[in-house]
């Protein structure tokens, strides 16, 4: 599909550039990324299949790049320092003089920045592990020769894992299936209340270099590093300034219906922003929301807490949005998707085993360094407080899928009878009740 949409792109005469498959269309999908790898060919003077394998290696290494960035600068802000712009020297930000008696951050911090590649990039989950015990034998039992030859085990049929939840073949600690590694990007495994399989993918970076994919998502990873540093920026005051978007209105608003930036920043993080709808659109909701967040953070720290944060966020994020789309209006305005609309996943919540399969190499040492920390602390972390905002932002977030549900019901009654059906639910209290006892039953998932 990549290279297809490379060379349609490479051929096209004009923009929006034809579509491989359907002559007389364009191309109907986020493709800047194509278009970035296609710019890549042209100017290297090389084939559309050349540049793919280019810009694969150059998407990694500009994520790279990024992430190690972006740990730099917070190891750097962390210690209440920062680089200076010109000499790299310490800079105390608390008394903003410099001090050229210390050692640059640089000798400081390029070890530890170095974890941000490694944990975003070549870090797999623990799936490969998981096919070296199960090659093994380890945790099967051999069952009684009058009964059958074949090994019994609770682990691995508790874990539920395609292809791990059998015998293994004895073949040793490395799998004898073909492309034995795919598996680790299908850990997770969904049942429907009537018990039919879904496969769900589970796709991370590491996977998507060693498959050589060079889908939006992994197109992406560079200018997700550039959005979130982005975010970095702001949080670190990086914006500074002052614009009144409506100061030609005819409303008489108040003098702090304004953002606290520069025109330039305000215009850059927009076309970031919308550089990432283009490259991969529900990139454009994470990152933007990392960004507002960020900015609420520092109006906060700067003047409070108040309702007027709300306003804030609403001052920056409505001409923020519009800005980023107005930007690359040419592509929303050819582009039409498959997708209709967000529906809730009410039946199919994570079992607390894929979860910690999934995201236990990076919240194990996460964890490891939460307790690392507080172990010194001369106050007490507020364990409560912290498990009733947890609890309370799952309880929400569940409430709110029912609500989606309820509103998908009343406004296609016809499609919610047909998904009731395959089901086989009556109705939609019998739906709720079969659902939650199914949440209820995976304690520890989401």
């Amino acid at each position: 599909m990549e290279l297809a949409f490379i060379n349609g792109i490479l051929r096209s005469p004009t923009f929006p550039p034809n579509d491989p498959w359907m002559s007389g269309y364009s191309i109907s999908y986020y493709h800047f990324g194509y278009i970035l790898t296609a710019m890549l060919a042209r100017l290297t003077g090389v084939s559309g299949n050349v540049a793919f394998n280019l810009m694969l290696a150059l998407v990694f290494a500009l994520a790279a790049i990024g992430s190690y960035g972006i740990l730099y600068n917070l190891l750097a802000a962390y210690t209440r320092k920062q680089v200076h712009t010109y000499t790299s020297t310490h800079v105390d930000t608390e008394h903003a003089t410099r001090n050229t008696d210390h050692r640059s951050l640089i000798t400081d911090y390029w070890f530890l920045a170095l974890l941000a590649p490694l944990f975003l990039l070549i870090l797999s989950n623990p799936e490969g592990l998981l096919e070296i015990f199960h090659g093994l034998g380890w945790f099967w039992t051999q069952q009684p020769i009058t009964n059958s030859q074949l090994p019994i085990t609770n682990f691995w049929t508790w874990l539920d894992i395609q292809q791990i939840n059998v015998a293994p073949t004895g073949s040793g600690w490395i799998p004898d299936r073909f492309w034995w590694w795919w598996r680790a990007s299908r850990v997770v495994s969904d049942f429907d209340l009537v018990g039919n399989p879904q496969e769900i993918i589970d796709e991370f970076p590491a996977f998507s270099f060693v498959l050589g994919d060079l889908h939006p998502h992994v197109l992406a990873l560079p200018f997700n590093m550039l959005g979130l540093g982005l975010a970095l920026n702001i949080f670190l005051d990086g914006w500074r300034g002052v614009i009144n978007f409506f100061e030609l209105r005819p409303l008489a608003l108040p003098a702090r219906a304004s953002v606290h930036t520069t025109p330039r920043d305000f215009l850059f993080a927009a076309l970031v922003l919308g550089g990432l709808a283009f490259l991969n659109t529900w990139d454009i909701l994470v990152t933007a929301a990392l960004i507002v967040g960020a900015y609420i953070l520092v109006r906060v720290r700067d003047d409070g807490w108040s309702w007027s944060r709300l306003e804030d966020a609403f001052l920056l994020g409505i001409p923020l949005v519009a800005a980023a789309l107005l930007l690359y209006l040419p592509f929303y305005l050819g582009f039409s998707s498959q997708a209709g609309g967000l529906l809730p996943n009410l039946v199919n919540p994570t079992r607390g085993a894929h979860l910690w399969v999934m995201w236990g190499t990076l919240l194990l040492p996460l964890f490891a360094y939460l307790i690392w920390m507080i172990r010194d602390r001369e106050t007490r972390p507020r364990f409560g407080t912290a498990l009733a905002w947890t609890l309370g932002l799952v309880l929400f977030l569940w409430a709110f899928s029912w609500l989606l549900g309820l509103a998908a019901q009343w406004r296609e009654p016809e499609i919610a009878a047909q998904y009731l059906a395959s089901q086989n639910q009556p109705d939609l209290a019998s739906l709720f009740s079969a659902a939650a006892a199914r949440r209820l039953s995976y304690i520890g998932g989401l």
